[in-house]
């Protein structure tokens, strides 16, 4: 199985997720982000 077919989930897409979500998909991994419909805090 190559390395690059695993898809990527994060949970959540605040500053740090964004930023590890850039970071895999310049690397070349398929990345999905989710998001509550309603945000938990607001900041």
């Amino acid at each position: 199985m190559n390395p690059f077919e695993t898809l990527c989930l994060i949970r959540g897409g605040g500053d740090l997720a964004t930023g590890v979500a850039y970071r895999l998909r310049r690397a070349g991994f398929p990345v999905i982000v989710t998001e509550l419909a309603q945000p938990v805090a607001l900041r």
